[in-house]
């Protein structure tokens, strides 16, 4: 059975979404397919339209089953009574309004064979992720890197020598069939090995960047870490209280200096972190940043609700901090595609240039990726908290407090009701 949500956007201008019909495999799941309409629509198509979705005939078909004709007349029977017109050519079936200003167009082929071409659709996806997130980088890798060992430090700066290098590598390699065939694999196979390397390396560098459990990596960079959460905590108390001392001279000055310079201290101030540091990285300050304030704010604990104000959230909210998310993965990718590409300055001195250049794009990615995504975390949890706490019973109307914020955490923690305030006595 699948789950149907339909939402009513009042006072819509005329060519605006005013309705949006949604199905759902199950109540948390992500959308199957979506239906709008906007406030022009005729009254008589959706009418009969709700209708047909209160009977649950048309949309509830068990997913993968076949449509045959009865059920696509049955389903478009509005649209013909509105006065649509209907055409048909090849697979396609297509349905248009009397102006021409809209249309409907339905893929036969599809409803006939929804498996086939699920599988198909799902294979092409499959296949240009393949290519683009480990095929395509990984051969220019191996591209640069034989470039790299043509020239090797001889020749380092003999780039002109470069082509005429490739092509008699090329024709000794067209020499023989089979050993085309045999390179291509070799270079297929080497620039999937290439990409799933530095997925590795790039998880490996997001585990450092967050350095959410840096308390229990090896005794020595365990050491490093902790003196370095020392001194970025020092520089951090140095800072703020030279943004106290700046704000206090702008408190008793009327000139625009002393503001200035209380910017300028708040700049130097975030440049360590947003709160007090506990990770020995900006990028981990940056996250935990979010879960003291929310702590501190609203009682919150961030790691206790945020399953469960993840599944309570609307698809835009979860879209959002999804794409922040796979940003900050993509940036530290790109920093272990740099990490291999040191192999070209092994090769070839001036290839260093290469991994720095990557390198450092990928750490000013990862910055900004963490920056984003904290903030919409940070967002999503003060928005949407308080209606969670609704939808529990632990909240009846108005913001949430802090107070509020402990129950919410203490129910979802220990399953513990919160008890009733006595009244004070008279």
């Amino acid at each position: 059975m699948q789950t149907l949500r339909i939402e009513r956007a009042h006072e819509t201008p005329a060519h605006e979404t005013a309705w949006t019909v949604a199905a759902y495999e199950t109540p948390v799941s992500d959308r199957m397919w979506v239906l709008t309409a906007t406030s022009a629509t005729p009254a008589p198509v959706l009418e009969e339209l709700l209708i047909h979705l209160t009977d649950g005939d048309g949309w509830d078909t068990p997913l993968g089953a076949p449509v045959d004709e009865k059920m696509v007349t049955a389903a478009t029977q509005p649209l013909s009574d509105a006065g649509w017109k209907h055409t048909e050519d090849g697979r396609w079936i297509r349905w248009t309004s009397p102006d021409g200003d809209a249309g409907v167009q339905l893929d036969a082929f599809t409803t006939q064979h929804p498996t086939q071409n699920l599988l198909s659709e799902l294979g092409k996806k499959i296949a240009e992720r393949w290519l683009s997130l480990l095929v395509l980088p990984g051969a220019l890798f191996l591209a640069v890197l034989f470039a790299a060992y043509e020239q090797r430090h001889k020749h380092s700066y003999d780039l002109g020598s470069i082509p005429s290098r490739l092509d008699q590598r090329a024709e000794e390699l067209a020499a023989s069939g089979a050993r085309v065939a045999v390179f291509l694999l070799l270079f297929l196979l080497g620039s999937d090995a290439c990409g799933l390397l530095t997925q590795a390396v790039g998880s490996l560098l997001e585990r450092l960047w967050l350095a959410a459990d840096w308390q229990g990596w090896l005794f020595p960079l365990r050491v490093v870490a902790g003196r370095w959460v020392g001194s970025r905590q020092a520089r951090y108390t140095q800072r703020r209280d030279e943004l106290g001392r700046a704000r206090a001279r702008a408190h008793v000055s009327s000139s625009a200096v002393p503001g200035d310079a209380v910017d300028a201290a708040v700049r130097r101030l975030e440049r360590i972190g947003t709160e007090s540091p506990e990770r020995p990285t900006w990028m981990g300050d940056r996250l935990h940043a979010v879960e003291t304030r929310l702590r501190r704010d609203l009682g919150l604990e961030l790691a206790v609700i945020w399953p469960h104000l993840w599944l309570d959230a609307p698809d835009t909210t979860r879209t959002e901090i999804t794409a922040a998310r796979e940003d900050l993965t993509r940036a530290a990718a790109l920093a272990g595609w740099g990490f291999l590409y040191f192999a070209v300055g092994v090769l070839w001195l001036p290839g260093l240039i290469i991994p720095f250049v990557v390198g450092t794009t990928a750490w000013r990615r990862g910055r900004s990726a963490v920056d984003a995504y904290a903030m919409l975390v940070e967002a999503a949890a003060r928005l949407h908290a308080s209606t969670l706490a609704r939808h529990l019973r632990l909240l009846q109307t108005g913001p949430l407090t802090r107070d509020d914020g402990l129950a919410l955490t203490a129910y979802l923690t220990r399953g513990e009701w919160p008890q009733a305030t006595p009244p004070p006595p008279l």
